[in-house]
């Protein structure tokens, strides 16, 4: 089925042909779009050739589109505009320059990283070169443990797949009693039937596939994040496939379309609406080398409700800028090959973290398929955002035994895995492979290693002695 939110469009010219998108961000949540108009309209005028002196444009308020209602996240100081032509540098700084305005930036476009009793569990290289295959043969990942939910933002998942159907979370709250397609937002988040994901892909242009609206079918009509799925969870022990690193569930949100492409605007409501919706992790296996700061008001949304954000590091083997991996909220996160070291393809920069296996990894494909030749620092990510899982997991059960246990925090889970990454390069942390290579066993083994007992004196106990034993 195909719904969307119907938005309240204000068109100021009509039968426009619009050559591009720029989000607007105004200082307060009710701005006065009506006056930002006639400054544009000047602006405008004054910054483009005699030829084309008129640049047509319409405004779109985004808390009226592709924003719930109920959501915290300040929406109504977001606007879309759309032009006859491209603005500027000149004509883009003077409407900067209104105080009245945050930021003014094209909307931009986003590509995945991706490169061109279970029956392959014994060739997962990666489960082994990380510590997941002694954690599965020790007992410590297991089916039972507390639940955990695994957002990525991706191209959607394959929801038929036998490795991965009953990996995905399920939205109770439009579920059962034909809630999943009767159209009605049963559980009041400001999403429609949103049962098992969802499909936020509503380009600018045109795309192959479903790309016009949002709606709640996150099929994969791509592979890519089909992928990235197997690796955080595909179920163990089914004797099928492969044993992905997590029991958690998966919440797919697709917003990348059918050429894997996406933009900043679709990528932000995911984001937001996996903070909103129960994600404790959020993997994003995409990037750029441009900035968006409609992407990273997101992220720091998301990052203040303790979610624990995980990026790919990019794809071109440099030290080029890239989004969102550099953003301070995001573990970045490059790749390895089975000799340990870094992949020629991953990109490095002081806003590395850390590696994880990226070349060659055994994975799920659309159609109910396997490959062994999934590559890339999008391989790598979900790696670091399932062991993240395995540790919110780990202290959710050490919670229920230990009276006031104060969980981790999500910086503190960064520094956890940082802290017990395989050093692989120069000493200490470095620009090409950060802290080392993720190392689950001892992330896990250090957070077991912390709790700490004192059995004598007891609280409250009065002593007399100048100093006594502590057990």
């Amino acid at each position: 089925m195909r719904r969307s939110h119907v938005g309240y469009i204000l068109l100021l010219t009509l039968n426009i042909a619009f050559a591009q998108t720029y989000i607007v961000k105004f200082t307060s949540q009710r701005p006065d779009t009506a006056r930002f108009s006639e400054r544009f309209r000047s602006v405008a005028a004054l910054n483009t050739p005699r030829a084309a002196r008129t640049v047509s444009h319409s405004i779109r308020l985004l808390r009226s589109g592709s924003a719930p209602s109920t959501s915290a996240f300040p929406w109504g100081q977001y606007t879309l505009i759309r032009t006859s032509a491209a603005l500027n540098d000149a004509a883009l700084r003077q409407l900067s320059d209104d105080p009245a305005v945050a930021f003014i930036e094209p909307v931009r476009q986003y590509s995945v990283s991706s490169l061109p009793n279970d029956s392959a569990f014994s060739s997962q290289w990666n489960l082994v070169r990380t510590g997941i295959h002694y954690l599965y043969q020790e007992g410590t990942i297991v089916p039972s443990l507390p639940e955990v939910n695994v957002a990525f933002i991706d191209t959607g998942i394959d929801t038929e797949h036998p490795d991965l159907a009953s990996a995905v979370a399920v939205n109770t709250g439009e579920y059962g009693s034909g809630k999943e397609a009767n159209g009605i937002d049963d559980d009041s988040n400001g999403y429609i039937d949103d049962w098992r994901g969802y499909d936020f892909v509503q380009f600018e242009s045109e795309d192959a596939g479903d790309w016009n609206e949002r709606d709640n079918d996150p099929t994969d009509e791509h592979g890519h994040g089909t992928a990235v799925a197997g690796i955080i969870g595909a179920r163990a022990d089914n004797g099928l496939g492969l044993a992905g690193i997590t029991p958690a569930r998966l919440i797919p949100l697709r917003a990348f379309g059918k050429n894997g492409t996406g933009n900043d605007v679709d990528i932000a409501a995911a984001i937001i609406y996996a903070a909103e919706n129960g994600a404790d992790v959020i993997n994003m296996s995409f990037g750029d080398v441009i900035r968006s700061s409609m992407m990273h008001d997101a992220l720091r949304f998301a990052y203040s409700r303790n979610i624990v954000l995980v990026t790919s590091s990019g794809n071109d083997g440099s030290a080029a800028p890239h989004y969102p991996s550099d953003f301070d909220e995001v573990i970045s996160v490059g790749s390895v090959g089975k000799n340990d070291y870094r992949s020629f393809f991953s990109s490095y920069s002081p806003s590395l973290d850390l590696t994880a296996p990226g070349e060659q990894i055994v994975t799920t494909v659309m159609g109910g398929g396997y490959t062994d030749q999934f590559s890339g620092t999008s391989a790598a990510a979900p790696h670091v955002a399932a062991a993240a899982a395995l540790v919110i997991a780990s202290e959710r059960k050490k919670s229920l035994t230990v009276p006031g246990y104060v969980q981790f925090t999500n910086e503190e889970i960064r520094g956890l895995l940082l802290q017990t990454a395989d050093d692989i390069g120069a000493e200490g942390w470095d620009a090409q492979t950060g802290a080392g290579v993720l190392n689950a066993v001892g992330a896990l083994r250090a957070l077991a290693g912390s709790d700490v007992r004192i059995h004598s004196p007891q609280l409250d106990q009065i002593v007399s002695a100048d100093s006594i034993p502590v057990v």
